[in-house]
């Protein structure tokens, strides 16, 4: 039995439908990541899993039970909020109890239940501060502890680690992942932040204009994006136009301004391609031959352990390449020869 089932669901504001036609699963114990840029239904969709916003067609199931119709406060389920809501009037402990005494939760249950949320959080000995004296990081683990509490069958997080500092947010979003499997306990992540939605998912499922573009494990969509977009959504790429040629039982790319690169193709001959090149996996070759392309180095931008390097081939498209900073290093206006290993290469409908 699934967490959370989505069927068919298509909502929005008025006429406009926000997002159409999702469909989706969370298993038990699972972290759902719902990615995607600002406006492609990320919110709408977490409304409409709260019961905050009812869908125009389709269906929500939790735990394998139609809850379409329910309203938010009996869909036994928690959002932690990107502002964390926490009662600054009310203690660390107060706040973790806040849910648990609104359902009349014997006082015995209510004092085991915070103990237990200030250990998992790692909170232990700050029970009894303010809010208000506590970090970023802190706060965001009571507002987790204080959703947790109640032992929600889903847990709904809408780019909760957003008000924090990059450094900060990259410990506290190992925190969260952690604290989340540690229970065993399904969530649904929302963010527009690729990296947080690689570092913390199961799988993802990635929203583009009201539609699931992809949905897959980060490794599936990061190796093996379904279009281009996904492949320039989820990390840096190089794409380049190809047609698909063919003689005998090889096939090879031909790129738009002429050069040929090797590599099977599930495309037919003469199909329009993108070739999908990640600049962290490109190399200075050697010499020219099979999956290599010439290229004028215009530019280098030094960034500590590496070194993004900017190429332009003959026809003037644009190129990056990251190297160690620890390499020999180009010379701008230095002509080179750029390698990579064809089972790297992307290969996307054009």
């Amino acid at each position: 039995m699934n967490a959370l089932e989505l069927r068919a669901v298509s909502a929005g504001y008025g006429p406009v439908e926000s997002v159409t036609g999702i469909d989706l699963t969370v298993a038990p114990g699972e972290i759902f990541c719902l990615l995607g840029g600002s406006g492609s239904g990320k919110t709408t969709l977490l409304r409409c899993i709260a019961g905050f916003l009812a869908p125009i067609r389709g269906q929500v199931w939790l735990d394998g039970t139609d809850v379409t119709a329910e309203p938010p406060h009996r869909r036994d389920l928690t959002t932690l909020f990107q502002s964390y809501a926490l009662f600054p009037h009310l203690s660390v402990a107060e706040n973790i109890a806040f849910g648990l005494r609104r359902r009349n939760a014997a006082k015995d249950h209510v004092t085991a239940r915070v103990a237990e949320m200030l250990a998992l959080a790692r909170l232990d000995g700050l029970g009894e501060r303010r809010i208000a004296q506590l970090s970023g990081g802190q706060q965001q683990r009571v507002a987790l502890a204080r959703c947790l509490a109640p032992d929600p069958r889903l847990l709904l997080l809408d780019e909760p680690l957003s008000a924090l500092d990059p450094e900060l947010r990259a410990a506290t979003r190992a925190d969260l992942a952690s604290i989340l499997r540690a229970r065993s306990i399904s969530a649904v992540f929302v963010t527009h932040d690729r990296s947080e939605a690689l570092a913390v998912a199961d799988r993802i499922g990635l929203l583009h204009e009201g539609r699931l573009a992809q949905t897959g494990t980060p490794a599936d969509l990061f190796e093996r994006p379904a279009s281009r977009f996904v492949a320039g959504f989820l990390g840096d790429v190089n794409l380049l136009d190809a047609t698909v040629r063919e003689s005998g039982a090889e096939t090879w790319l031909e790129l738009s301004h002429g050069a040929v690169v090797g590599g099977p193709s599930e495309h037919a001959p003469g199909s329009k391609v993108t070739l999908g090149l990640r600049p962290e996996l490109l190399w200075r070759a050697g010499d020219t031959g099979t999956n290599t392309l010439t290229a004028s180095v215009t530019g280098l931008a030094y960034a500590g352990a590496t070194v993004e390097i900017a190429l332009q081939l003959a026809d003037g498209t644009a190129l990056r390449m990251v190297q160690a900073a620890s390499l020999a290093r180009p010379e701008p206006g230095e002509t080179i020869h750029v390698g990579w290993n064809p089972a790297t290469a992307l290969v996307l409908a054009a």
